[in-house]
């Protein structure tokens, strides 16, 4: 999964390091492990209402389905993830690299408006394909993770590939099959929100791995940001 082997940190990096290590383990986790229980909820109601909700049931068991696997998976990757090397101290990049990670929780809170078929099929393979896509970049960057901007390793597996930050792609894909189920402008506020988050973090991650990690320039240089081809 990892294309380069990094320095060990000095003692008293580890140390500091080390001090700083459960704020934002802890919160992480939290947050990851509230996702995973109202997502368990959220699968246990549609499977329930599967015999007399049709189509529409099905959707919902593969949404909630997919949306637990992306959690089970951060809390795996906090659990198991590799020590950094080097840390964003910008208080500005941590506020927003948590804002634009748990932004998607601002979606339920304002009411979706009615939508016809055609619009809701539209919005549920944006999101099943944004979730599958999440679920792909969190398995191949698994113990290089993190909410913060931080360096670890270089990947380049999977969907990394393609793209310098598939799990930010993929993010942005599945919020947006979620704004068009909502469908009011404060969905589409959020959905900027979240897109101008997650180019502003991958800005400042790509300076600290340029920094740090081995061979990240060349990758750099060979790969697109966010879209193949594009960006």
């Amino acid at each position: 999964m990892s294309a380069s082997v990094l320095p060990q940190a000095s003692e008293s990096t580890a140390g500091r390091r080390t001090a700083r290590w459960p704020v934002g383990r802890v919160v992480g986790l939290s947050l990851a492990s509230a996702g995973i229980a109202l997502q368990a909820m959220a699968l246990l109601r549609a499977v329930r209402a599967l015999p007399d909700a049709g189509a529409a049931g099905a959707v919902a068991v593969v949404g909630s389905s997919l949306s637990l696997a992306v959690y089970l998976l951060v809390v795996g990757a906090y659990l198991l993830r590799s020590r950094e090397v080097a840390t964003d101290r910008s208080r500005v990049a941590r506020v927003v690299a948590v804002a634009a990670t748990f932004s998607p929780f601002l979606m339920p809170l304002w009411p979706a408006r009615e939508a016809s078929a055609g619009v809701e099929v539209v919005a549920s393979a944006l999101l099943s394909a944004g979730l599958v896509g999440c679920v792909w970049s969190l398995r191949h960057l698994w113990r290089s993770f993190s909410v913060l901007p931080q360096a670890r390793t270089l990947v380049t597996s999977g969907p990394y590939r393609f793209v310098r930050h598939p799990l930010y792609s993929t993010e942005i894909l599945a919020n947006l099959g979620m704004a068009i189920h909502f469908g009011r402008p404060f969905h589409w506020a959020v959905l900027v929100l979240l897109v101008l988050g997650q180019v502003y973090r991958a800005r400042r991650e790509e300076r600290l791995l340029c920094q740090h990690v081995p061979g990240y320039a060349q990758y750099r240089a060979r790969t697109a940001c966010l879209v193949p081809g594009l960006l």
